[in-house]
């Protein structure tokens, strides 16, 4: 048994070690973790994927599965990272997009 004080609580916390449950048999944990975390079948879209931590966050998504649309207001950054999640087998669709102008949001929205 632990205990623990908060404030003038006393709290108890009681751990049955003694437990039949097979925790790894009742998740079903695959040995290949991407198949655990996959994204396959999603899209995710990121803002900032040209550079930077929002191309770091576009590659990470595509390697589990995730198919990518980027927006961008660089287009020479977006066919690159494009390039690179292409050549990982997922769809990558990039935007030119300033989020700081409505005129610039309304126009990707509608394509």
């Amino acid at each position: 048994m632990l205990h623990g004080r908060m404030g003038k609580t006393q709290h108890k916390v009681r751990f049955n070690m003694n437990s039949d449950i097979d925790v790894k048999k009742q998740l079903e944990i695959p040995s290949n973790i991407t198949e655990f975390f996959s994204l396959s079948g999603s899209v995710s879209v990121i803002t900032g994927g040209a550079s930077g931590l929002g191309e770091a966050i576009a590659l990470g998504l595509a390697a589990f599965g995730s198919d990518i649309v980027l927006l961008d207001r660089n287009e020479a950054g977006l066919a690159g990272v494009k390039q690179r999640i292409d050549g990982m087998g997922r769809d990558c669709h990039t935007f030119r997009l300033d989020v700081t102008s409505w005129e610039s949001v309304n126009e990707v929205k509608e394509q």
